[in-house]
């Protein structure tokens, strides 16, 4: 390859660029990003076509969670803020009174989420439940409600405890005083992937394939700016997409893999009984429902679910855990290492109910307090979801309370946020919200907390309903990795974390190097 191939090739890139820049110029409505600013509203600093957030994103020198931080901290004391991602005017609801009024009391008027990922270019991911809409969502919603009980998580513990175990089992082999280096992210995700395989569904071998399946899941992988570039305009205008290469979110080859593990799952005759993964539960309720013996939870909410709404909602499962249980798992674990104070109370905590050979009672667990707060203070300090958001599906008015202000009047489609990052990092709230305290979510201080300022589960009622779920397999694994091994800090361990940029979530931006060695006091 000569110099003049690479300079046509760069030119193309170049050319390629200008045209979709100058297309989405011409097409693109810049009204949205005059929008709360014609409404009284204050605003931060709006960069047309991309939007301040994406902007920010790309070029800014602070980390996604920072910059939303900014915006709320530039609200002063104002009850709430305008911005804008890409062509969204966003109204950051900075006020806790009024973040519980809009999106608890009055969540009538506010029931739906954005979409990302429009129907006709990506059937899979629209039709998960943070895209789905209206009564549509209520109906699965209701339906996935029903899997997720306490009894049926409950069931699951004997299978998240025995593939936990096997995880841990890897560890045990470290000598006295010796100290086992691992790269926490990556040993991690291998079992975030294998447990997922396992509990959502229903996979019990062939897990190397189905790691490898999920590795190329979507047709965006990486962080640079080609790949945001390609995935904004995949968002923004999906047949200029092509351009790209990109024809759809989701690698067709692995659509059709879990698809294919769908389909197998449901036409077994005998379900599991002893594995009780999600799919099992959806295979058993749908039997059930079959059946002549229906309870009355079942008569009210039928198990109406094809293969593609139920991998949609596996999937959106997966990658909650990806997004969600792995980096806390990843937090929670360097956050013991750097404070072994913590980690000692917390293992003196579980040796208490620790049984021989044995697993303890689910209730047990469960009710771990000092656990429960390391926990908590680790999904205040990183939170893995940095906003939430809900659109205004009818007319409403944002009265006012301060002599200053003037009615705020929504229409149908005005998008409403909150940062979590900013109002878990906010003072007023949280004191010193970058040191990691458990106890302010011991039983003597939990109340001090102001309503609506923690909402690690988001809010309302379009909040997790895997939160049972994923607190039995954070309780779970720690209660299993801290039994014979503590966890430190060792000379690569980079402290304090920084958070990685032109990325939307809490992310470190190095590997997370730590030491694993047989605990002292046993």
């Amino acid at each position: 390859m000569n110099i003049f191939d690479v300079l046509s090739g760069f030119f193309f890139l170049l050319l390629l660029l200008l045209s979709v820049f100058i297309y989405i110029c011409c097409t693109v409505d810049l009204k949205p990003f005059y929008y709360w600013s014609s409404k009284g509203v204050r605003t931060a600093k709006i960069l047309p076509v991309i939007g301040d957030a994406i902007f920010g994103i790309c070029f800014s020198k602070k980390p996604y969670p920072k910059l939303i931080q900014d915006v709320y901290d530039s609200a002063g004391n104002s009850r709430y803020i305008g911005y804008s991602e890409l062509r969204t005017p966003i109204l950051m609801i900075k006020s806790p009174e009024l973040i519980g009024k809009l999106f608890v009391r009055d969540a009538e008027n506010f029931q739906d989420r954005r979409v990302v990922f429009l129907e006709n270019f990506d059937t899979l991911m629209s039709k998960t439940l943070v895209h789905l809409r209206g009564q549509e969502w209520k109906n699965i919603r209701g339906i996935w409600n029903m899997v997720l009980t306490t009894s049926k998580v409950e069931r699951m513990y004997p299978l998240i405890y025995r593939m936990t175990e096997s995880f841990v089992t890897s560890f045990n082999n470290v000598e006295k005083n010796e100290v086992k280096t691992f790269n926490v992210k990556t040993v991690y995700r291998k079992y975030i992937c294998d447990l997922s395989a396992s509990i959502y569904f229903g996979i019990d071998k062939d897990f190397d394939i189905f790691r490898v399946k999920l590795s190329n899941f979507v047709n965006f992988n990486g962080n640079s700016i080609w790949t945001l570039l390609s995935f904004c305009v995949a968002c923004l205008a999906p047949k200029l997409s092509i351009l790209f290469g990109v024809s759809s979110i989701v690698n067709k080859d692995v659509h059709e893999y879990f698809l294919k593990i769908v389909s197998e799952s449901l036409e077994k005759e005998d379900i599991n009984k002893h594995r009780s993964s999600l799919m099992d539960s959806i295979h058993k309720l749908k039997q059930e429902e079959q059946s002549e013996n229906l309870d009355g939870d079942i008569k009210r909410a039928k198990i109406d679910l094809n293969e593609d709404e139920i991998v949609s909602q596996l999937c959106m499962f997966l990658f909650s855990s990806l997004d969600g249980l792995l980096p806390t798992l990843i937090f929670i674990t360097y956050e013991l290492a750097i404070n072994p104070n913590v980690q000692q109370k917390l293992q003196d905590e579980m040796d208490q109910i620790r049984v021989e050979g044995d697993l303890p009672e689910f209730h047990n667990i469960m009710g771990l307090q000092y656990l429960n707060m390391v926990i908590s203070e680790t999904m205040r300090k990183w939170p893995s979801v940095t906003m939430t958001d809900r659109l205004c599906t009818k007319p409403y008015t944002i009265e006012t309370v301060h002599p200053e202000e003037k009615p705020l009047h929504l229409d149908i489609g005005d998008c409403v946020a909150v940062s979590l990052y900013a109002l878990h990092h906010d003072p007023k709230y949280f004191p010193k919200p970058d040191t990691f305290d458990p106890e302010r979510f011991s039983g003597g201080n939990r109340h001090k907390i102001k309503p609506f300022t923690y909402l690690p589960w988001g809010i309302g009622p379009r909040n997790c309903n895997a939160q049972k779920l994923s607190l039995l397999i954070l309780k779970v694994f720690f209660f299993q990795l801290l039994e014979h091994l503590e966890v430190i800090p060792i000379d690569e361990t980079v402290i304090p974390i920084e958070l990685q940029k032109g990325v939307i979530k809490v992310e470190p931006k190095c590997d997370i190097l730590l030491g694993l060695r047989k605990r002292e006091d046993l």
